[in-house]
């Protein structure tokens, strides 16, 4: 998918959006999820199976489910997938706020149905790569931490100057695994270093209302990082 932000007029760059998908994980032992039921949740919502599913066996008990992981459905260009063993539910195709306001559909759907409850939604996760077009992609990389402590020990240490190239940032009270976790990963096409740079985020958070407010505020927030490290 290419789709570019909207930004200002003046603007030296441009921000398109790779892909983005939004998922919820449960913390169920054992996963509650019917796919039969999953299913007719999501045609009824207008989704399109993307296979039918197997008929019903003609033994064992009811609560005997079927196992899946991977896309199972479609609706236009967003596609829901899933994972029984991870107990995970995703949509991607769309930006990311359509595709946070069709997963929360979807979970709604779910939840009225008595299929899943919202208070054993683990975290929810928002994942979304971006691709910036400008003139300075390595330059700004460069200048953005050249004063930074590690680059200083690693020029001490190896007698060369040293710049940045890549980063992969945390929040600082982030534990990678948590359900509250956020990282930024930028780097510069290899290919094209000094037009192209890539960019892509990880936002997990077990609050809904805080991951609803992040992905509404998402592009915002993505432009004004991308406009403060050109400026450099």
């Amino acid at each position: 998918m290419k789709r570019e932000l909207k930004q200002k007029p003046a603007s030296d760059f441009k921000i398109e959006i790779i892909s983005s998908r939004s998922s919820a994980r449960f913390d169920y032992i054992v996963f509650p999820l019917d796919l039969r039921g999953l299913a007719k949740c999501l045609i009824n919502l207008g989704y399109q199976l993307l296979q039918q599913l197997p008929p019903e066996p003609p033994l064992g008990p009811l609560s005997m489910g079927l196992a899946a992981s991977g896309p199972i459905a479609r609706k236009e260009h967003y596609l829901v997938d899933v994972n029984t063993e991870r107990q995970f539910i995703g949509i991607s195709g769309g930006d990311s706020s359509s595709n946070c306001e069709r997963l929360r559909e979807i979970l709604d759907m779910l939840v009225s149905e008595d299929l899943v409850s919202y208070k054993r939604i683990h975290f929810h996760e928002l994942q979304a790569r971006y691709r910036i077009l400008t003139r300075k992609a390595s330059i700004a990389m460069r200048e953005s931490c050249k004063n930074a402590a590690l680059l200083k020990l690693a020029a001490k240490s190896y007698g060369k100057d040293m710049s940045l190239f890549t980063a992969r940032l945390i929040s600082a009270d982030s534990k990678i695994d948590s359900p509250d976790y956020f990282e930024i990963y930028v780097e510069p096409s290899i290919a094209r270093p000094e037009s192209e740079m890539g960019l892509s985020i990880v936002f997990r958070n077990h609050d809904a209302k805080e991951f609803q407010h992040f992905v509404g505020t998402c592009d915002n927030r993505l432009e004004s990082l991308v406009r403060g490290l050109l400026a450099k």
